[in-house]
């Protein structure tokens, strides 16, 4: 490597250089963090897949909405609808239903948003942060005094 070294110019050898150490040394400044965006497979306490909620960013904002149940009809074939949701989500359709609103990126994590469980109708204060490929979803209630934690999967 040396005698082929010697033989280049200095420009040409400080790039060959650079070629071989970028190549032979990984750089997490280089390599693209996981998107937010997209879709994610919700699981719940017993690891079973409840729906799909589709992230995604309008006016700067993230939003996730359900687009897919693992069980879209009730015990009487209808279409599951937001029965206990207050409000203009009440009786609204599961699959269409925007459960996440108005998350802000700080750096680290996505905030100052909303989430609706639409199995109790309640809206918790939000916080979604990636760790790895999954996706971490805090809901806070009293303050960020108390929260439940899911994590979801692509």
């Amino acid at each position: 490597m040396r005698v082929f070294f010697r033989h280049l110019k200095k420009p040409a050898r400080l790039l060959s250089f650079c070629i071989i150490f970028v190549s032979i040394f990984p750089f997490p400044l280089f390599s693209k963090s996981p998107s937010i965006l997209g879709f994610w497979r919700t699981i719940d306490e017993k690891g079973n897949q409840k729906s799909i909620v589709k992230i995604f960013q309008q006016n700067g904002k993230l939003y996730g909405k359900i687009v897919g149940l693992t069980e879209p009809y009730d015990k009487d074939g209808k279409q599951k609808v937001c029965t206990k949701c207050k409000g203009e989500e009440k009786n609204m359709p599961l699959i269409g239903l925007t459960i996440i609103k108005g998350l802000r990126h700080n750096g680290e994590a996505y905030v100052g948003g909303t989430i609706l469980d639409p199995i109790f109708g309640e809206e918790y204060d939000c916080r979604l942060k990636m760790k790895g490929e999954n996706l971490e979803v805090y809901g806070f209630i009293y303050s960020n005094l108390v929260a439940r934690m899911q994590i979801w999967i692509r």
